[in-house]
């Protein structure tokens, strides 16, 4: 939703079953949002980094400012824009996509 702070905490793990947690040391991370996936310039940068608490959590963030700067037509909350993310993990040439698909982003009404 533009202009709100979105924020998601994932665990990551090295099997299927959840047992064995993955160590995220020395992995960054990165996100995008775009209207289509081929477009040259993305909609919003998505935060990622390590959360406190866990060596397998990641934050997922987009602050409230980055979300507002968002570029979207419509009048009210039920004029929304379907846009695509992803959110990837990355250890010099290892890329890992931790999780992807729409957003669905309405425009913001208090300013």
């Amino acid at each position: 939703e533009q202009g709100s702070t979105y924020i998601e905490y994932v665990d990551c793990f090295d099997d299927e079953a959840g047992t064995i947690p993955t160590v995220l040391t020395g992995w960054t991370g990165r996100g995008q949002i775009r209207l289509k996936a081929t477009d040259a310039a993305a909609l919003a940068e998505i935060t990622v980094t390590p959360a406190s608490g866990a060596v397998n959590r990641v934050k997922i963030e987009i602050p409230a400012a980055e979300s507002s700067a968002i570029p979207l037509k419509g009048a009210g909350y039920k004029d929304k824009t379907q846009a695509y993310y992803d959110v990837e993990l990355v250890n010099g040439a290892d890329v890992t996509r931790l999780k992807n698909g729409i957003a669905w982003l309405s425009p913001e009404i208090t300013k």
